[in-house]
C-alpha cells in the first residue's frame, strides 16, 4: 500500500520520527500497520462524535519544517451503529469505521498521495495482540519508570481566539527512584506531557499522537480531545450537528 501505510509504518519502527519518506511495504509491514489501526482504535475515537465533527493540526513552531502540513481528522458518517473518520496526512486519505459502542474497526482504506485506491484485510484479535508484541511501542525500556497522572487546576488553551479548558497527562516521577533516574525523567517531561480538552471532538492523530501513547492509554479512556503534544498542536476545531 504505496506512501499510505509507509507513513505509520516509520513511526513504529523509528519512534517519535515523523518525517516520512515513502515507499510500497511487503505484507509484513501492512500486517503490522494494521494491527496497530485496530489496537488504537480503543482509546483514538471518543463515544459522542457526531457526523461533521473536525480537528486540524498543526506542526508546534519549535519543530517546524516545510515538511509538515495540516493533520486533519472529520467524522464523514456516523449512524446508529458504526462512525467512520477520514484522517488527512501528507497528501494521504486513511479511512476507518468502528463500531460506536466498543471502537472495534469494522473497515480500513484509503487513498495514497499518487491516487492510488486500497483496502486492508482485518486481523483477529489475536492477531492484533501478537503482531502489536512485537512492536517498539511493547518494547518500551522506560515503561516501568513511566507512571502518569492529570494535573489539576486545569490549563487554559486558545485556539481562534477561544479559551478552552484543558487538563495535562504528564510524568508522575517516583521519588523513591535514584536521584539520576528523576532527573533524567524531569528532563524529558515535556517531551511526552499530552494537552487533552472535552470542548474537542475526540479523534487522536494516529501516527504522531496514538502511536506515541499507548504507554497512557488509561488516561485516555474518556471523551477529551487531543490538544498539544511535542509535536503538534489544535489550530482549529468544529462540531457537527
Amino acid at each position: 500500500m504505496k506512501r499510505l501505510l509507509t507513513a505509520v509504518l516509520l513511526i513504529l519502527l523509528s519512534i517519535p520520527a515523523y518525517g516520512i519518506e515513502l515507499s510500497d511495504p511487503d505484507p509484513e509491514d501492512t500486517r503490522r500497520i494494521t494491527a496497530i489501526i485496530q489496537y488504537t482504535s480503543e482509546f483514538r475515537f471518543g463515544d459522542n462524535l457526531k457526523k461533521g465533527d473536525e480537528v486540524v493540526y498543526e506542526v508546534n513552531d519549535e519543530t517546524q519544517s516545510e515538511e509538515y502540513a495540516d493533520h486533519t481528522l472529520r467524522v464523514i458518517d456516523r449512524n446508529n451503529n458504526t462512525t467512520t473518520v477520514l484522517e488527512l496526512f501528507e497528501g494521504n486519505e486513511l479511512f476507518v469505521e468502528f463500531f460506536n459502542k466498543t471502537k472495534e474497526v469494522v473497515r480500513i482504506w484509503g487513498k495514497d498521495i499518487v491516487g492510488g485506491d486500497h483496502e486492508l484485510t482485518l486481523l483477529s484479535q489475536q492477531e492484533v495482540e501478537e503482531v502489536v508484541g512485537k512492536t517498539n511501542i511493547d518494547k518500551n525500556p522506560m515503561k516501568e519508570l513511566c507512571k502518569w497522572k492529570v494535573t489539576t487546576p486545569r490549563e487554559n488553551y486558545s485556539v481562534k481566539d477561544k479559551q478552552i479548558q484543558c487538563k495535562l497527562i504528564e510524568l508522575d516521577i517516583d521519588e523513591t527512584l535514584p536521584s539520576k533516574v528523576q532527573d533524567g525523567l524531569r528532563e524529558n517531561s515535556s517531551e511526552i506531557s499530552v494537552l487533552m480538552s472535552n470542548d474537542v471532538p475526540k479523534m487522536l492523530p494516529l501516527v504522531p499522537v496514538a502511536v506515541a501513547c499507548t504507554g497512557k492509554k488509561e488516561f485516555l479512556m474518556d471523551n477529551a480531545g487531543f490538544v498539544r503534544n511535542n509535536n503538534l498542536r489544535l489550530k482549529s476545531y468544529r462540531k457537527g450537528d
